[in-house]
């Protein structure tokens, strides 16, 4: 049983797959300075992600904000296009203060259900992601080897302003065609 506390102590977590690639940066072709992994997990009703964000200095984390989400804090998200190419994104966001944002292609007051939890740990911030099938209206848990849309990105706010995606939209983050690939493993359902 995962425990939503931001940390990734729970044995299950070293069954996860793991996206490391570099992140790149949307305005051209380098890659981050920031190290950033995601760890994925689905479960029996949720996809979890857990978001590791490594910072050479973790006192700069940004949030215009104390009480809410603003695009222009450190943040990381994923787009999910749960049916592949011919359907509908949804996007999930969270700062290193646990304010969340989501907005969907067409609707961007939409407001889904999932939980997200964050955690500092000296050089690296953890958001954990909690989002179940139901939110991305799918009737039930993916397959094994069935695919969908996926993007993750990492935002880092302040005067430096950079966006980094593990697949690059180039501006298009709500074409499902733009979106990178998840392929679903059997070992879902534990």
């Amino acid at each position: 049983e995962l425990k939503p506390d931001g940390y990734l102590s729970e044995s299950l977590w070293q069954e996860a797959s793991i996206i490391q690639e570099p992140f790149v940066i949307s305005s051209g072709d380098n890659l981050t300075q920031v190290q950033t992994k995601v760890n994925v997990l689905g479960g029996r009703d949720a996809f979890t992600f857990a978001f590791i964000c490594t910072e050479t200095q973790p006192e700069s984390l940004h949030a215009y904000r104390p009480d809410r989400f603003d695009a222009g804090d450190d943040y990381v998200g994923v787009y999910i296009a749960p049916k592949g190419v011919s359907g509908e994104v949804y996007f999930f966001a969270a700062n290193y203060q646990a304010h969340r944002f989501d907005r969907t292609g067409k609707d961007q007051k939409w407001n889904g259900v999932w939980k997200v939890t964050t955690a500092q740990e000296g050089n690296r911030w953890i958001a954990t992601f909690i989002i179940p099938y139901k939110t991305l209206r799918l009737k039930r848990q993916p397959k094994s080897g069935e695919t969908m849309g996926i993007n993750f990105v990492l935002h880092i706010g302040g005067s430096y302003g950079e966006l980094s995606e593990w697949s690059p939209t180039y501006a298009s983050p709500f074409n499902p065609k733009r979106l990178g690939t998840l392929r679903i493993s059997g070992t879902m359902g534990r």
